[in-house]
């Protein structure tokens, strides 16, 4: 699916990309479908930073025609955060449910392909959730990576006290393993 493409194959206004692309010494069939689709997403951000939604819109749609949705997936999905932000701002809201509606089937199939499901995938998916107005499943999504991250952090702290304690006299250990308790247990207070 991600097949390289001859530039004017992609869109006509990319012929000059090729003489470009050869002074640069990148070999023909070099750039992919993911590279245009890249192109198109970051110029999609220019124009919806310029408040030209149209032309924004324009660009998104085209990322989305060559982004592939198991390698580019988390790609996709921002696009369609920006195409749901312009249906919104356009009042368009049938536009901006089905754009909610293509979100929710890339995420449960991202869901169902990745090997492992990391913290940008749960970030992704707690979007996703307050998109379609699940706020609170939204917040646990949204929230699983950080808490995740302070359970990593305490688990390396301990680690690392112990391993120092294992080489201090036992006279020295008291004080240090009631100091390390105490911030531990002010860690716990704020998660």
């Amino acid at each position: 699916m991600n097949q390289s493409l001859t530039t004017v194959e992609i869109h006509p206004a990319l012929s000059l990309l090729e003489s470009d692309l050869q002074e640069l010494g990148v070999e023909k069939g070099e750039v992919t479908r993911t590279d245009v689709g890249t192109s198109f997403y970051q110029l999609g951000k220019i124009y919806y930073d310029k408040a030209d939604l149209d032309k924004a819109e324009e660009a998104f749609e085209k990322s989305l025609q060559l982004f592939d949705p198991l390698k580019d997936g988390f790609s996709i999905l921002k696009a369609y955060g920006f195409l749901i932000r312009i249906a919104s701002e356009k009042l368009e809201d049938q536009k901006a449910q089905k754009c909610i509606e293509e979100s929710e089937k890339l995420i449960d199939l991202l869901g169902r392909h990745l090997p492992t499901l990391n913290a940008e995938y749960f970030y992704n998916l707690g979007v996703v959730k307050n998109y379609s107005g699940q706020f609170e499943e939204a917040r646990k999504n949204l929230n699983w990576p950080l808490q995740n991250h302070r359970k990593k952090t305490i688990r390396n702290f301990y680690r690392s006290v112990y391993f120092r304690l294992r080489r201090m006299p036992f006279t020295a250990r008291t004080p240090i393993f009631l100091f390390a308790t105490s911030i531990n247990s002010t860690i716990y207070l704020k998660l």
